[in-house]
């Protein structure tokens, strides 16, 4: 994990992950991790930064999002 200040600021943090993260939706992931870091802060940053590290054997599949009529 890494952060920045600025004049008392929290302005990013970014929480790495060594894997993808598949036992929750990635909303509730950012949920979750907004109110740790919340928790943990005292305040909530501008923004925030997952990351997932992917070595040669993962597997992720992606389906396009459907437009809603």
């Amino acid at each position: 994990m890494s952060f920045s200040w600025s004049n008392g600021r929290l302005i990013s943090v970014t929480v790495g992950f060594p894997k993808l993260y598949e036992d929750k939706p990635l909303r509730e992931l950012a949920g979750l991790t907004r109110t740790a870091i919340a928790k943990e802060f005292k305040q909530t940053p501008k923004t925030i930064l997952l990351s997932f590290a992917l070595d040669a054997g993962t597997t992720a599949q992606a389906t396009a999002p459907t437009a809603a009529n």
